[in-house]
């Protein structure tokens, strides 16, 4: 495998996750014919009294029909504060799940955006019923609520990730009249911005790249499991460490990892510690 992959080289994704898009790291790389994904397992939710319950133990990575796959990062979830909650419970992950079953074409693009317009009414009711409280909890500075990441092969017959950001509205917008809560769909790689290895987390894209100091000192660690292990393992071993190495500089990036596999032909999990097969 070439290790001049096209990874974060221009200022585009530095806008989509300007503020590594909530506590987490997810790793995407795109192949020609497999995408791997990684991802931690610190979570926080979030409910409409202030309450964020921390946990280590969740997961961010789902299996669609052992056709695609999906991650997410940002705020998670939403967990009622208690039974006259005017807010829904809703997860990101479980509406992902949901999104799929209910469409029958099982199109990659059709189900990112499915899931987009769903995530948007139901952060709207949160936005309805309490604006002050989600507003406290959007990322800055663009006001990021989720990012959803759908991986596998696209009605072209194409390996890609399409990501999926939601954000509160711009208030002017929002005055007008137009829906609190926003989407916008990328894909990757794409002819414009051919980026093929990304991680949601500045740091870990720090450490991917090298260049820096620590990042230099960090890979001096990395050491493949294995003699005779083959390029695609390696490949993900790599990832894995240096989501975990995440984990020395953010301390909202917490291990396990885990670690998925799409292809042409399913789904795989690599590691799997705390997801549902």
């Amino acid at each position: 495998m070439s290790t001049h992959r096209k990874t974060l080289a221009s200022s585009f994704l530095a806008i989509i996750c300007a503020s590594s898009c909530g506590a987490t790291t997810i790793v995407f790389e795109v192949q020609k014919d497999c995408i791997i994904l990684v991802a931690d397992s610190r979570r926080l939710v979030s409910s409409i009294n202030g309450l964020e319950d921390v946990r280590d133990d969740e997961c961010k990575l789902a299996n669609l029909g052992g056709k695609f796959g999906f991650a997410e990062t940002g705020r998670e979830g939403y967990d009622p504060a208690n039974l006259g909650d005017s807010v829904p419970e809703f997860h990101g992950t479980s509406e992902a799940v949901r999104t799929y079953k209910d469409l029958p074409d099982r199109d990659l693009l059709r189900v990112a955006e499915r899931w987009a317009v769903q995530l948007r009414e139901l952060f709207g009711s949160f936005y309805r019923a309490d604006s002050s409280r989600l507003r406290s909890l959007a990322i800055r500075p663009q006001k990021d609520l989720l990012t959803g990441l759908f991986a596998g092969q696209d009605a072209y017959g194409y390996m890609k990730i399409y990501m999926v950001r939601l954000a509160i509205s711009d208030d002017k917008a929002i005055a007008l009249g137009q829906a609190p809560i926003s989407y916008a769909i990328y894909p990757f790689p794409r002819e414009q911005n051919p980026i093929t290895l990304y991680s949601t987390n500045p740091v870990t894209n720090e450490l991917l790249e090298g260049k820096t100091d620590r990042a230099a000192a960090v890979g001096k660690l990395w050491k493949p499991e294995g003699r005779k292990i083959k390029p695609l393992n390696q490949e993900v071993q790599r990832l894995e460490f240096f989501a975990e190495r995440t984990g020395d500089y953010d301390p909202e990036v917490h291990s396990p990892i885990n670690a998925l596999l799409i292809t042409r032909q399913g789904i795989k999990w690599i590691e799997n510690s705390t997801c549902r097969k």
